[in-house]
């Protein structure tokens, strides 16, 4: 039957496909609802431990943040590898380049990352940042030289870089 009224016959709505409907929802529901409870999980609740207040810095174990600077001026590139904390915390290396040298730097980054390396065996992460002037190509050649003894190597800003040199002139 049609929706609207045709020559006086009042249209009337079929109101069994919507009880069909609503009978298969509630079934799905009483189903539903019947299986949350298998699925959930009672776990104890997480121990907390306290940790002294005397605490000396000794005892934690702490990152040395190293970072390897790289400056290009004039033909040279100056390379300083720092930590934190320590006396001696710094190892430096100037390399004089012509032209593409790229194994050379790769070499010397190799030969600071080895030296700290050596020192410090535990330490997996370093900061790779170079100045402006540094080309693309060297500042690869500086990250592949540092990734032979250190497996994380990430990329520092170009400003921690020069604002480290500029301290050091």
């Amino acid at each position: 039957m049609g929706a609207g009224t045709s020559g006086g016959k009042q249209s009337r709505l079929d109101l069994v496909p919507i009880l069909d409907a609503l009978v298969v929802v509630i079934f799905f529901l009483v189903l539903s609802m019947s299986f949350t409870e298998f699925t959930q999980i009672t776990m104890p609740p997480t121990e907390v431990s306290e940790s002294p207040e005397e605490s000396t810095p000794s005892d934690k174990k702490t990152s040395l943040n190293p970072k390897l600077f790289a400056k290009a001026n004039n033909g040279s590139i100056h390379l300083a590898l720092t930590w934190a904390g320590g006396l001696q915390n710094i190892y430096q290396s100037k390399i004089n380049i012509a032209g593409d040298q790229h194994e050379k730097i790769q070499a010397e980054a190799a030969r600071l990352v080895e030296q700290f390396k050596n020192r410090f065996p535990n330490e997996n992460l370093l900061i790779v940042s170079a100045n402006r002037d540094l080309r693309f190509q060297d500042f690869v050649a500086l990250i592949d030289g540092s990734k032979t003894k250190i497996t994380d190597v990430i990329m520092g800003s170009y400003s921690n870089s020069e604002n480290f040199f500029k301290e050091r002139d």
